[in-house]
């Protein structure tokens, strides 16, 4: 039995936003398949000039799903920080004075030796 898919699935092969449907979901399309709806020109259907609607609404899921990523991002950043900064703010040394150029420098204790950051900066 052939299998039939949701026009919307087709639309957004056809416009390149696959990465939007889910993974295993993907994986289930026969590449022929994919390749056909790649291949086809929309442009001879009735109704193709309203499909900037379309086109508006993907881009606003996209946007979307990328602000969701980014921000479980910055929050694994943030618990990171909280968790670390106590180590960390005290293997990072502080500037020598305000009038001279400052240097950074990272201690790495099972090393025992500075790592001067000033070049880098």
């Amino acid at each position: 039995m052939k299998n039939k898919y949701d026009t919307s699935v087709v639309f957004l092969y056809s416009i390149g936003k696959e990465n939007l449907l889910p993974e295993h979901f993907r994986k289930q399309i026969p590449y022929s398949t994919i390749a056909d709806w790649r291949k086809n020109d929309y442009s001879h259907y009735l109704g193709h000039e309203f499909r900037y609607f379309f086109d508006q609404a993907f881009s606003n899921v996209e946007l979307k799903s990328k602000y969701f990523q980014l921000k479980k991002t910055i929050m694994s950043l943030a618990r990171s920080w909280v968790t670390l900064s106590h180590i960390l703010v005290s293997m990072v040394g502080r500037p020598r004075s305000s009038s001279q150029e400052p240097i950074y420098t990272f201690f790495v204790p099972e090393r025992h030796k500075k790592i001067n950051f000033s070049s880098i900066i």
